[in-house]
């Protein structure tokens, strides 16, 4: 399983970014049997385009198989893109670290 998390820098004890096609990172973390087994950092090259940033961070997600997304907040045009495709979204405030945590204990709501 691939989770995805909006990042306000390049490390896993950063916060979670506020929006999701304007975050600076993303943080995918592979996941089997509750453990980390692989994390990639992707840096965010649309977040300065003017529109349509949500939907171009959706296709990288999607591009990189990812299963679930956290982040802040999230437009209606990603989102519905991301269910059309059953990547699961949970919108959280805090650090990322902590959200994977909570995501790993199935307590992420």
């Amino acid at each position: 399983m691939k989770i995805a998390i909006s990042a306000q820098k390049k490390s896993s004890e950063s916060n979670i970014s506020e929006l999701f096609g304007k975050s600076p990172y993303f943080i995918i973390f592979e996941i089997k049997g509750g453990k980390i087994i692989k994390t990639e950092i992707i840096e965010n090259k649309n977040l300065k385009q003017i529109s349509g940033s949500g939907v171009e961070a959706a296709k990288l997600m999607m591009g990189k198989n990812v299963n679930v997304i956290i982040t802040g907040n999230m437009g209606p045009r990603s989102l519905d893109m991301l269910n059309k495709f059953d990547v699961a979204v949970y919108c959280r405030k805090g650090r990322v670290d902590e959200a994977l945590k909570e995501f790993i204990k199935e307590k992420l709501t």
